[in-house]
């Protein structure tokens, strides 16, 4: 067989691989393991339960004329009400939502019912099995910093609080991508419907299919497959809500705000979950990377010079932004996420500017902190930490983001385009943060396990 010159070398080595392949094939054989036995485990119980639920119905349609039992049909004008009415009004649909979900699987429809056991089955699941596996995936990946930063923290109350956490929000996040799947099933099978028997085994059949996608992802959730499912949960949470938002005031909603598409009862809930599910699974990244945030600031504090230990206000301010550079850091993070929050718990409406100033307010202090705060927060962080390339990258995005404010005040786009534009922004920089920090904790030299002990015995 005739090979590329640069691969012949490589025909006569076929046994000398890494090491650690044997670990890597290993973990992912379990991984496997596991995700099946839940696989079968949920169809059987998806079947018996799709059963039960389609009890004395001969036949069973994939959707019911009425869809989805909680996204009622709009009644009347849409207004906004106070930012407090707002808020109580989205935790209220909350609950409201919630217990039609429960009701749903007597809907007689065969997308409501697989979306409520598909659902109940992923949380129980992902309670089972979050991150399981996680060590072994960072010690068959050569990742040894995360290895010993979650080694430290894996039986700890914090980390079985954020199994919690997790859970909850990866299933506001199955939900908007199963209910958006869904509708897509719906749109290509149009007027589908199964005897009773068949629609059980199809119902059990995609609980099982889901579940053992579910398992297998949660055995080694990584802060990368984190911010990847916050980013694919905004994506496709609201493409769902502009999908299904109608005509309020005689507005569609990209003639007016983002939240216009949370405005509409048939989407309101998708729209609050997509935020609300973003929103948990940001707290939940930060506390793991908060470790490593602590570690470059400190490394980027000893490459700057101490300040002036005279008593001038310049110094005093510098001596203090040194000693709270981190905690600094965390508050701005949290005000920026809990301004996102705001974009989807309070609607927008021109009528109402306490709606303006809490949704507007919201997204614009999200945008400056993760936009042209994260500018601040590359540019101060020396080059062999966070690297030359993101900082350009930094540098690009506040440059994109405040020539679209010029665009803005000369009406080329109006606040929904802004918004959008903003949280793609947000979204790139976020993920290339990420990657960056992650990227460079992992090249830090090994600390062998020995050193680590006696470091722990000397700190207690």
């Amino acid at each position: 067989m005739n090979l590329p010159p640069h691969l012949i070398v490589y025909a006569a080595q076929a046994e000398r691989t890494d090491p650690r392949l044997e670990d890597q094939r290993d973990l992912q054989l379990r991984k496997l393991r596991a995700a099946a036995l839940w696989g079968v485990g949920a169809l059987v119980v998806g079947i018996l339960l799709a059963l039960w639920f389609y009890r004395g119905l001969a036949v069973v349609p994939l959707f019911t004329d009425s869809g989805f039992p909680e996204w009622t049909p709009a009644i009347g004008p849409f207004a906004a009400q106070s930012v407090p009415e707002e808020i109580g009004f989205a935790f209220g649909r909350l609950f409201e939502v919630a217990g039609a979900i429960i009701q749903s699987g007597s809907s007689g429809q065969i997308a409501a019912t697989s979306r409520l056991i598909a659902c109940l089955m992923i949380f129980i699941a992902i309670l089972a099995t979050y991150r399981r596996l996680l060590l072994e995936h960072y010690h068959a990946g050569g990742q040894l910093t995360q290895y010993h930063d979650y080694q430290a923290e894996a039986h700890s109350l914090g980390n079985q609080l954020r199994r919690v956490a997790i859970a909850l929000a990866a299933l506001v996040a199955s939900y908007v991508a199963i209910s958006v799947l869904w509708l897509i099933l719906d749109v290509m099978f149009k007027q589908f419907s199964a005897s009773y028997a068949g629609a059980s085994a199809f119902s059990g059949l995609f609980v099982g299919v889901v579940t053992f996608a579910a398992v297998y992802w949660a055995q080694t959730v990584t802060p990368r497959h984190l911010i990847g499912l916050a980013l694919v949960t905004f994506t496709i949470g609201l493409g769902g809500s502009f999908s299904l938002a109608g005509v309020e005031n005689n507005e569609q909603w990209w003639q007016a705000a983002v939240s216009r598409a949370g405005a509409n009862p048939q989407a309101d809930w998708l729209f609050i979950a997509t935020f609300g599910s973003v929103f948990l699974i940001f707290v939940v990244l930060w506390f793991d990377i908060n470790g490593f945030i602590r570690l470059i600031v400190a490394q980027a504090e000893n490459h700057h010079p101490l300040p002036p230990s005279d008593d001038t206000l310049g110094s005093r301010l510098h001596r203090w932004l040194r000693a709270n550079s981190f905690g600094i850091i965390r508050a701005l993070y949290f005000i920026a996420i809990v301004g996102l929050l705001g974009i989807g718990f309070v609607r927008f409406d021109t009528r109402d500017l306490t709606t303006v100033f809490a949704h507007t307010g919201g997204a614009l202090i999200a945008i400056v902190i993760f936009v042209f705060g994260g500018l601040g927060f590359a540019t101060w962080f020396p080059h062999p930490i966070l690297g030359l390339p993101f900082k350009r990258l930094s540098q690009g995005i506040a440059a994109l983001a405040a020539f679209s404010i010029l665009l803005f005040g000369l009406g080329i786009l109006n606040l929904a385009g802004i918004e959008l534009l903003y949280l793609i922004l947000i979204g790139i920089w976020f993920f290339f943060a990420l990657d960056t920090i992650l990227t460079y904790i992992n090249a830090l030299p090994p600390i062998s396990d020995t050193v680590l002990r006696e470091m722990s015995l000397e700190t207690k």
